[in-house]
């Protein structure tokens, strides 16, 4: 007989939202994003039905992430997703649609903590879920407008 190792709930929560952000991101690829504005794309990507779908469809295993791989490891997995956000930004500042006094970075943590704090306040009620889009690309569109 072959050994047996044993799996940690760590390791198992890891692979599940491994797999989990992998199927999202091909679900929400879109290639007409790169072909509005990257602040109208961005947007189209936040408020997305899929998006939210998706988020709904995972809602559990986010929370199960968090606290079985603590938010740095959730980070690491989502940078992967984020890379489509990262180069709409980077466009968007080239173009001069997107703030430059601000790193791309920290506008890609913007985006990400939009999309993660809307999720849980669909997940505790404070926000109806038909509206967490909308709201997000609002707070998007105002975050990464270049100052006056």
């Amino acid at each position: 007989m072959g050994s047996c190792r044993a799996v940690t709930k760590e390791a198992l929560v890891d692979a599940v939202v491994a797999r989990a952000i992998t199927q999202a991101t091909h679900a929400l690829d879109d290639p007409d994003l790169g072909n509005c504005p990257a602040p109208r794309a961005l947007a189209r990507l936040a408020s997305s039905s899929s998006s939210w779908q998706i988020l709904d469809q995972h809602r559990q295993l986010m929370v199960a992430g968090q606290r079985h791989l603590g938010p740095e490891r959730m980070r690491t997995h989502h940078d992967r997703a984020m890379t489509r956000v990262d180069r709409l930004i980077a466009r968007g500042q080239t173009d001069g649609d997107i703030r430059t006094d601000l790193s791309r970075t920290w506008l890609v943590t913007t985006f990400y903590a939009l999309l993660h704090a809307a999720a849980d306040d669909v997940n505790t009620g404070r926000l109806d879920a038909s509206q967490a889009g909308d709201v997000v690309a609002a707070t998007t569109t105002a975050a990464l407008t270049p100052p006056p």
